[in-house]
């Protein structure tokens, strides 16, 4: 997939950036695709966490970026919807840039004047579109975007909330969500796609009683004591707003994808977790005793659970602690009967936090969505911790630890292979009875979790002082040659990158104090100086210069000179282009002459030599000549060197040995009265830049001088490209970089800074045709010599990268769609995959570098749903992960499933979940409008007796009073009696109905235990979330599957057009007919055939199987995979099951279900009797 570093040319440098310090406003996000991306200032870096290089590199925002969110992948792929890593990313000035991530190119961008962009979210549902983005706009604008186009759809305001910070989608309603205001919250019920909602929300404030708030809420309080505290509490705009000050204290709102209604309210010392259906706190999770403030909190889908950041960098994981619910349990009226409706989460593990300094601080954290295990926490100097959450089995001596459990034995893996954290915990609810004796196969062993620190990625931590390039490749050093850059910080950090990987290959802290200078002495060896910061290069001021030479191999540091202290401060240093000597020059101390190899000192220049501001070794004129020391064993060569002073008189001098000879002396080409702050030499051109902005070009073989000025201002550097023939001159400015002609003295491009790029501090040639570039914000650029703007971003495929990526979505459509039908088929047979997969050696790279783990899975898998399901997480396809993951718990019954899937987990554990949470209504209720909303939902649950008497607690003062008593006279009459008035009765809730009077007339009818009349009405209505509530509340058999089977279809109607969920639908019914004929009529012919097989090799379609239906799905995917160049044994497998090729249809399958069995290289048998 990617080239690794062996056979790199090292003549190839790729422009790249090698990413710095964070600004204040950036951000981190984690994609289904398997990559972080994050904002470095101005740009976005994508990384790899499993290599933990840089991915890619965006540069095309003008201000630091401010948002980022990887697109859904929650939509099917194929040729037409290929797989690819778009990523949309926001500026502070509200540009909105979508990106092609493996092209390195812009897809569209858009901004909303004068209007910046405070929060953006990818919509989840994609049937409709792939490419819907919702943004707020400051200060109270919601827009939808098409991504693709850049096309505003439409726009609502928000005028009653001064501002909107922040926004969540409801992931069980579309149409709902919820946005975090200046004062409030909003939410907002009507959100569409096709138009803007049409109402203005529900603001809802947050207040607090300060003094019941003194005392001390613990965290086993019950729902009771939460109820009765002071905490923080929703209410109505209607409400005192007096004391609505603690919204300005919120620091996030985000539902909770693992339970329906619920929202999570982070404060820094205190998490709500809120019912959106009564706006009333079901559950607090209180800050521990000298722990770390809250910062932020990402929920998980697959388990009910918190990953937690705190405002010390680290990360807490919290579960939502386990239970085991009854009819019997939760009806009971004993004195702790409020203990089983509560919700707790439990800390069930935390990672190691980092020194916290006015530099060092967190800046945010993302979560892997496909694993759920792993976090990402970003900081402010660059660095980004992995951390991951690791099982293990639990010892007895652990007691005060939260009590987790594991899956059953028969179902999980072992905790080394599991993936997800669905494969290492236990789902948070089981029904029960539960034999005491079969606790085991249940719930599986209890286990302990901790964070461990997976990844560790490192950039540019602080603010660069020095770069310098090593020496230039030549035909000798060739084979060993690697492009090395050494880079000076100023906390006296030296760092090493190789510029053709781009990777950091050594750190080491040489200094003390701020880098000053860097030379390579060598391919492998540097020498550096530096001094303290507060020094300022003034006459009076003495320092302690530091000198080190290091050898980069072996990362031995040492002193040059020795400790010298009390001295002027070094100006510069230049070591020899035949690496004998290095000349030290001081601000205001004699020039020392050092011998380089043996660091000894060969002569210090008498106090008359003139005060030197600029100096340049000759690149040639080294005439070998034998001087013997005294010792007899050294030999040194006569080389030249040229120094400027003050007055820009230029001095040639001769070194040879400790002989320092001054030759001619040159007066500065023009009369004014300008320093030389810089020199070059190359060949027979000596360039020059001075103070004045002039730069000077002396040609020494044809003895022409000539002056230009560029009206630029102070020359800071000038500096030859490397390479014979090669007169490019990169000239420094205060504003910027000028590359010239040194032969026709012309400028041949520029840029300017820092309205085109961020200042430039230092610069160095890395090649003939490319120079890198230290910015103020400490990040190091290569470009092109042609300085083009923006810098290009290259594909991912020209980039070379230090260790293999294994990235589905890095490969191309064809290659990349082949080798996940190859995968799913079990076919990891290295000649197998050669035949059948276009662009083998591409692909044979992203093989290899994929982990061991996951290869052991696949090895290891018992069928086609086990490879389909790794497959499928494997390529972080969000709608094929939800697809198998509903397949595998209705066709294994494993009944491993937690509350997440909602109306489609089983009805009895639905119903339970739902009577659970009907109670801890009850217990929390504090007005009569919550009140009456627990009585209705009693009626529903069948539980009279608890509705009449919550009924007759109104008060009498109430404007209800009367209703409510009526009410419970009616329910107590029918529950009584229901057969002798059921046809009237039914007549008037009919009638209700009938007159705007559904609710109404729907609780009638379940007073009388109608609940399939009421449910249809509820459906004809368009309330189908009620309707399909009830059903599976009340609903048994042909009843409950009437009802489900209306919802599938209005789902896969053109007016909802959300296919995907009714699939979901028909397989919890256990239709696999009708999943495999939705599947076909939306073209979806790999997911299809993949379903067909699972179907047929565990004996899951009727007798009477669609026959016709499985051959033409096998028969186009057999044509799909010919489109994707497949032309062996893949392709002829699914040509020979169907039916026309085949003898019977029991050996067809019989026969390619053990070919794939085999190809995946597993002797395992199973039993799939007893299954579906």
């Amino acid at each position: 997939m990617t080239q690794a570093v062996k056979g790199i040319n090292p003549a190839i440098i790729p422009q790249r950036l090698l990413p710095g310090v964070l600004s204040p406003q950036n951000v981190i996000d984690w994609g289904w695709q398997g990559l972080i991306a994050y904002g470095n200032g101005q740009v976005v870096v994508i990384l790899d966490p499993n290599t933990t290089q840089i991915v890619q590199t965006l540069i095309r925002h003008r201000h630091p970026v401010c948002k980022l969110k990887w697109s859904r992948e929650n939509y099917h792929h194929d040729l037409a919807s290929p797989y690819s890593l778009r990523v949309a990313s926001v500026d502070t000035s509200g540009r909105v840039i979508v990106w092609d991530v493996a092209q390195g190119t812009e897809r569209t961008q858009f901004v909303e004047r004068g209007k910046p962009v405070q929060d953006l979210e990818w919509l989840q549902s994609q049937d409709a579109s792939h490419d819907l983005l919702v943004a707020i706009h400051a200060p109270n604008f919601l827009c939808l975007w098409n991504a693709d186009t850049g096309t505003k759809l439409w726009n609502a305001s928000y005028d009653d909330v001064p501002e909107i910070h922040s926004i969540t989608m409801d992931p069980f309603e579309p149409t709902r969500f919820a946005a975090l205001g200046s004062n409030c919250i909003l939410f907002v019920n009507d959100f569409s796609i096709g138009k803007r909602p049409a109402s203005s929300g529900k603001k809802y404030y947050i207040t607090e009683d300060k003094d019941q708030r003194r005392a001390s809420i613990q965290p086993g309080g019950n729902l009771a004591k939460i109820a009765a505290s002071g905490i923080k509490f929703l209410m109505g705009e209607e409400g005192i707003k007096g004391n609505a000050s603690a919204a300005s204290s919120c620091r996030q709102l985000v539902f909770l994808p693992s339970m329906r209604h619920h929202l999570a309210v982070v404060f820094p010392t205190e998490i709500l977790i809120i019912d959106v259906s009564i706006l009333e706190a079901v559950s607090t999770i209180p800050l521990e005793q000298n722990a770390s403030p809250f910062m932020r909190v990402l929920p998980t889908y697959q388990r009910p659970a918190l990953v937690c950041m705190h405002e010390n960098g680290s990360v807490s994981f919290r579960v939502k602690r386990p239970c085991r619910i009854s009819d019997d349990i939760l009806k009971s009226e004993d004195e702790t009967a409020s203990a089983k409706y509560d919700i707790f989460f439990d800390t069930a593990c935390h990672s190691e936090a980092f020194r916290i300094t006015n530099r060092v601080r967190p800046v945010g954290v993302a979560m892997c969505p496909v694993s759920e295990r792993s976090a990402a926490v970003l900081v402010s100097d660059g660095r980004i911790f992995i951390w991951k959450v690791i099982p293990s089995y639990k010892d007895e001596k652990f007691t005060n630890a939260p009590k987790l459990y594991s899956l059953p034995r028969n179902l999980s893996s072992t905790p080394t292979k599991s993936s997800t954290l669905s494969e290492i915990i236990s789902p948070s609810c089981h029904v029960l009875p539960v034999t005491p004796g079969l606790n085991d196969e249940i719930w599986g062993d209890q286990i302990a979790l901790k964070y461990t620190m997976v990844g560790l990625f490192h950039s540019i931590s602080c603010q660069v002082t020095a770069i310098r390039m090593c020496p230039a490749l030549t035909h000798k050093n060739w084979p060993y040659y690697r492009p090395l850059l050494a880079v000076g910080l100023q906390s006296g950090n030296i760092l090493i990158y190789d510029l053709g990987t781009g990777k950091l290959m050594y750190e080491y802290g040489a200094h003390t104090c701020e880098v000053r200078g860097i030379e390579w002495s060598g391919l492998r060896s540097i020498i550096s100086y530096g001094y303290p910061q507060g020094s300022s290069q003034s006459t009076n001021t003495l320092v302690n210069n530091e000198i080190i030479a290091t050898n980069i191999m072996t990362g031995q540091s040492m002193p040059f000179r020795g400790d010298k202290s009390a001295e002027s401060p070094i100006n510069m240093m230049k070591i020899s282009n035949k690496k004998q000597y290095v000349l030290i020059i001081f601000h205001d101390q004699p020039i020392e002459l050092w011998d380089l190899k043996t660091r000894c000192l060969l002569r210090v220049l008498p106090k008359s030599f003139p005060a030197i501001h600029s100096v340049e070794w000759a690149p040639a004129h080294a005439v070998k000549k034998s001087d013997v020391t005294p010792d007899g064993d050294q030999s040194h060569f006569k080389e030249h060197i040229v120094l400027t002073d003050s007055s820009a008189t230029l001095f040639h001098c001769i070194v040879e040995g400790s002989s320092f000879k001054r030759g001619s002396r040159i007066p500065h080409v023009t009369e004014r009265n300008s320093t030389v702050t810089s020199i070059s030499w190359k060949h027979d051109h000596i360039f020059m830049g001075d103070t004045d902005g002039i730069v000077s070009l002396w040609n020494l073989k044809s003895k022409i001088a000539k002056s230009v000025p560029t009206h630029r201002g102070w020359i800071r550097k000038v500096q030859f490209g490397p390479g014979k023939g090669n007169l490019q001159v990169g000239v420094l400015f205060d504003d910027g970089l000028e590359i010239w002609d040194a032969d026709d003295a012309v400028v041949a491009c520029s840029i300017r800074t820092p309205k085109q790029l961020p200042k430039v501090l230092d610069f160095d040639w890395c090649a003939s045709d490319k120079v890198v570039l230290s910015c103020e914000n400490g990040q190091i650029l290569v470009m092109d010599s042609s300085l083009t703007l923006p810098p290009q971003n290259l594909p991912t495929s020209d980039l070379y990268y230090w260790k293999p990526i294994s990235n589905p979505y890095l490969l191309q459509t064809k290659p990349g769609l082949a080798l996940k039908a190859m995968l799913q088929h079990g076919m990891l047979d290295e000649e197998s995959m050669k035949n059948d997969i276009p662009q083998w050696e591409n692909v044979k790279n992203a093989m290899d570098a994929t982990s061991e783990d996951i290869r052991d899975l696949l090895r290891d898998s018992r069928n086609t749903l086990d490879r389909c399901s790794i497959v499928a997480k494997l390529y972080g396809d969000e709608s094929e992960v939800r697809f198998w993951e509903m397949v595998a718990n209705c066709v294994t019954n494993s009944n491993i499933s937690d509350v997440y899937l909602d109306m489609l987990s089983p009805c009895e554990k639905f119903r339970l979940y739902e009577l659970q949470r009907c109670f801890r209504h009850l217990m929390i209720k504090n007005n009569p409008k919550q009140s009456k909303q627990c009585v209705t939902n009693l009626v529903y649950f069948g539980e009279a007796e608890r509705a009449i008497q919550l009924g007759l607690e109104t008060e009498p003062t109430s404007n209800s009073y009367y209703e409510d008593c009526l009410k419970s006279c009616l329910i107590a009459t029918l529950h009584n009696n229901k057969e002798s008035a059921q046809s009237n009765v039914k007549l008037i809730a009919t009638n209700l109905i009938a007159n705007d009077k559904l609710i109404e007339g729907v609780e009638i009818l379940c007073m009388l235990g109608k609940h399939l009349d009421a449910c249809r009405y509820l459906a004809t209505n368009g309330c189908w979330d009620l309707a399909v509530w009830l059903a599976k509340i009340h609903l048994k058999n042909l009843e409950y599957e009437e009802i489900m089977v209306r919802w599938a279809k209005h789902l896969s109607s053109p007016r909802v057009n959300n296919k995907s969920k009714a699939i979901l639908v028909y397989i919890s019914l256990k239709k696999y007919v009708h999943v495999l004929d939705t599947l076909h009529q939306m073209r979806h012919f790999d997911r299809a055939a993949m379903f067909a097989l699972i179907c047929q090799e565990m004996h899951l379609f009727p007798d009477d199987k669609p026959q016709e239906l499985i051959d033409s799905v096998h028969g186009e995917y057999a044509r799909y995979l010919r489109q994707l160049g497949c032309t062996g044994e893949l392709v002829e497998v699914h040509e020979a099951l169907r039916a026309d090729k085949a003898d019977s249809d029991d050996t067809v399958s019989s026969e390619a279900s053990s070919f794939v069995m085999n190809s995946s290289g597993s002797n395992m048998t199973d039993d799939f009797e007893n299954v579906g």
